[in-house]
């Protein structure tokens, strides 16, 4: 049986987990959360292995297999998900989910951003008192 390829993302939520929730009407939606009955956790922790667990489900046995078409919604997810980066061994399909995007004005905005990482942090820090 062929293996499937499982990406990675830099998706920023808790333990950089997605949160798959399914709605009254059947739509998958990112925005399932702890409480929400039925929400997917999964956790890519490399190209062939991942975390997962669903809310009010027992998790499945250590070690055990997804089918190629479970890893292939699982890849879309995360490729979907992504803030922004997506690591993959295999590429070929990303740009039917995720165009890519160049923009000299993001570009300058990310630059912006990490010129002033020090400042904006020291600010904020500076707002909670010393413990």
């Amino acid at each position: 049986m062929p293996e499937a390829d499982l990406s990675r993302c830099d998706r920023r939520e808790v333990l950089g987990r997605i949160r798959l929730g399914v709605g009254a009407n059947g739509e998958l939606s990112l925005e399932g959360g702890w409480g929400v009955q039925g929400t997917r956790l999964f956790l890519p922790l490399s190209p062939k292995h991942l975390l997962f667990a669903c809310v009010g489900q027992r998790p499945p046995p250590r070690g055990s297999k997804v089918s190629l078409s479970d890893a292939a919604f699982f890849r879309t997810m995360i490729i979907k998900g992504a803030s922004r980066y997506i690591f993959a061994t295999d590429t070929q399909d990303i740009v039917e989910f995720r165009p890519r995007t160049v923009s000299r004005e993001l570009f300058d905005a990310e630059a912006k951003l990490w010129a002033d990482w020090h400042v904006s942090q020291s600010e904020e820090e500076a707002q909670y008192p010393n413990l």
